[in-house]
């Protein structure tokens, strides 16, 4: 792991910032959409005695849209990857396409991005910094 340097141009930190607040958002999106729509839709389709292949279209089309999700988070923190690490990234961007690693990545790349966001002076907040809030 690099040493953080003390400081960073504003158009770095405003590129972490949003990489970081898109790739969080889309994982809580993605985590309440694997818990909560693929069962809800099941059993809606299941109490309304629906016919198998709409319930297996219905499960289909959650799948689509979990994977699309899935590679929106890997897009997103490969340029998250890309804003903290720089030229160093590829590790981490390849992390972001394995879907248990993904997470450990975006907690590791979080957290340093935290840190740096602290050192320059800005107010860190549970979804990481608002870009407009960066001096």
């Amino acid at each position: 792991m690099n040493p953080i340097p003390a400081s960073y141009d504003r158009e770095r930190l405003v590129n972490m910032a949003t990489a970081q607040r898109n790739v969080i958002r889309l994982y809580l999106v993605l985590i309440l959409a694997s818990l909560f729509l693929s069962s809800a839709l099941i059993a809606l389709a299941a109490m309304l005695d629906f016919p198998a292949g709409i319930v297996g279209l219905i499960s289909a089309l959650d799948l689509a849209v979990r994977l699309v999700f899935f590679v929106l988070v890997a897009i997103q923190g490969g340029r998250l990857a890309r804003a903290v690490e720089g030229d160093n990234a590829l590790g981490y961007q390849i992390l972001f396409w394995i879907p248990c690693l993904s997470l450990i990545a975006l907690l590791i790349l979080s957290s340093r991005t935290n840190r740096i966001m602290k050192q320059n002076g800005i107010k860190v907040g549970f979804l990481g910094v608002d870009p407009a809030n960066i001096p």
